[in-house]
């Protein structure tokens, strides 16, 4: 009779041990697919991600330049247009001086962007450009009552724009304000040529 309870007991545990395991293995099924799908979502949206980042990135440095360009535009003595000169008055100076402080300081925090990283390795004169604005800073700083056009930051500006404009992959370029700022620069170009130069 102890044998026969011995192997009841054996068998009963044998069968709970099979039941735990088989539960067991539908349990890491169930979460090993739920990791799975998880797996494959994470992936997703860190995808968007970087879509995102690199848009946002086009986005902004287009906006940075169309503010300076904007800018630069605003400050320019339209007396005589086919000889463009910046306004002598203190506020157009320190308008321009604000425009490239902003400008160096939104390069710094695009510096990590894919977008910005990607323009770099394909237009490295972005570091010369970002030099070039200290210098006008300085230049406008220490000379107040200079109302010449740096002609090498504004070509370089233009490129960098014009690099932009043949790689976009948004919509920005489409906008009105960028439109009407395009043909500024573009009649601006036309009658003074030697700002190209």
């Amino acid at each position: 009779m102890t044998t026969i309870l011995s192997y009841l007991t054996q068998a009963t545990l044998d069968i709970g041990t099979l039941i735990i395991s088989l539960v067991s293995v539908i349990i890491a099924i169930i979460f090993g697919y739920k990791h799975g799908a998880l797996s494959r979502r994470t992936v997703e949206l860190e995808e968007r991600l970087d879509r995102f980042n690199y848009k946002r990135g086009e986005i902004l440095l287009a906006s940075l330049i169309a503010k300076y360009f904007i800018s630069f535009i605003s400050s320019l003595d339209t007396a005589n247009p086919a000889q463009a000169k910046q306004k002598s008055d203190e506020a157009s100076r320190l308008q321009q001086i604000r425009i490239c402080n902003h400008f160096i300081n939104e390069l710094h925090n695009l510096s990590s962007n894919p977008f910005y990283i990607e323009i770099l390795e394909k237009y490295p004169d972005i570091i010369k450009l970002e030099v070039a604005m200290v210098i006008r800073i300085k230049q406008l700083e220490v000379n107040t009552n200079d109302t010449s056009i740096d002609r090498n930051l504004y070509k370089m500006v233009y490129s960098l724009l014009k690099r932009l404009e043949e790689n976009k992959s948004s919509t920005i370029f489409d906008t009105e304000i960028f439109k009407n700022m395009l043909l500024g620069l573009a009649r601006l170009n036309q009658q003074n040529p030697a700002l190209l130069q």
